[in-house]
C-alpha cells in the first residue's frame, strides 16, 4: 500500500486501484485470478461497456414495447444511448456508468411497467444487483422505491424486498 492511498490491485494503468463497491471489487478481484494485473482494466471495461449495452438493450426493448412501437420512444432512447457522458464513465473501468444505466432502467420498469409476475421479478433481481453494485445505492434505491410508493406501484413489494437483501449484505 503506498502512504495515504487505499491500495487493492496495482494496474499498468492507474497507481493504484481502490474500491469501496462491493460487487465491482469482486468482479475485479475475478479478473485478477487471470494472474496478469496489465489484463485487469481493459477487462473491466469491456465487462462493464457489454452490461450497459444489455442494459440498454432490454431499456431499450422495454420503452419501445411500453410506447406501443413509437418512433419518438426509439429516437429517444437512441439519443440516450448516443451520449458521451454514459460512455466515458462506462469505459472509465469504474462501475458509475452501468450503475446510471441500471438505475434508470430500474426506476422506469418499477414506475412505468405493467404489473405482472416476470416484471416484478426482474425489479426484485434488479435492486439485489445494483444494491451490491455500489455501497451508497440504498439512497438511489430508496428514491425510487418512495417513487414507486406514491405512483401506486406495486411494484414497490419487490423493489423494497430487494433492497433490504442488499442492505443486510451492505452491513455484514
Amino acid at each position: 500500500m503506498y502512504h495515504g492511498e487505499l491500495s487493492w490491485n496495482e494496474s499498468g494503468y492507474r497507481r493504484t486501484e481502490g474500491f469501496t463497491y462491493p460487487l465491482w471489487m469482486y468482479i475485479s478481484a475475478a479478473w485478477a485470478l487471470l494472474g496478469r494485473k496489465e489484463w485487469i482494466y481493459p477487462l473491466l471495461v469491456t465487462t462493464s461497456v457489454m452490461v450497459a449495452v444489455v442494459l440498454l438493450l432490454y431499456l431499450n426493448h422495454t420503452v419501445y414495447t411500453f410506447h406501443k412501437r413509437s418512433v419518438g420512444a426509439i429516437t429517444g432512447l437512441v439519443l440516450v444511448a448516443a451520449t458521451p457522458a454514459i460512455w466515458l464513465h462506462t469505459t472509465s473501468g469504474l462501475e458509475s456508468g452501468v450503475f446510471g444505466l441500471g438505475l434508470a432502467l430500474l426506476a422506469y420498469l418499477a414506475l412505468f411497467g405493467d404489473n405482472h409476475k416476470q416484471q416484478y421479478i426482474t425489479i426484485f433481481f434488479l435492486a439485489i444487483f445494483f444494491g451490491f453494485l455500489r455501497s451508497d445505492s440504498f439512497k438511489y434505491l430508496g428514491i425510487i422505491l418512495i417513487a414507486a410508493f406514491i405512483a401506486g406501484s406495486k411494484s414497490w413489494r419487490p423493489l423494497t424486498l430487494g433492497l433490504l437483501i442488499s442492505g443486510s449484505g451492505l452491513i455484514l
